[in-house]
């Protein structure tokens, strides 16, 4: 019994804390708080739904109690990958825009006007792109 237990354990980490990451740092900043307390919430109703159904784990039903939440998570795995497999390569492109924003306004001298500016913003897209 202390297998499934540390798998559990081991599965949460694996989830909650890159769910609290994300959601901080994919939110808002005046909305960070509120953010997080809705991710937290979600862990809330979560838990109450295992305590609500604790009862149920009994033994004619083990195998099930712990086949049917793989089998969902499973499903569930393969289904949110297929969704959101490209929102890695989505935060590294908003990253590179930051840092490359960031040059281009260090290239412009105290009297650059707003072609040079534009001119800049080009050669840091071609740049991206090539």
């Amino acid at each position: 019994m202390a297998i499934p237990f540390a798998l559990g354990g081991t599965s949460e980490l694996f989830v909650n804390v890159p769910a609290f990451g994300i959601a901080y740092s994919r939110a808002p900043k005046n909305m960070r708080g509120l953010v997080s307390a809705l991710n937290l919430f979600n862990n809330a109703i979560a838990y109450a739904i295992g305590l609500a159904t604790a009862g149920v784990v009994k033994d004619p039903y083990l195998v099930w109690d712990f086949a049917a939440p793989t089998i969902i998570g499973i499903v569930a795995a393969v289904v949110f990958y297929w969704m959101y497999h490209d929102i890695d390569d989505e935060e590294y492109r908003l990253s590179r825009n930051e840092a490359i924003y960031h040059v281009e306004e260090s290239e412009v001298d105290e009297k650059g006007s707003e072609q040079d500016g534009k001119r800049v913003r080009e050669e840091a897209r071609m740049k991206e792109i090539s």
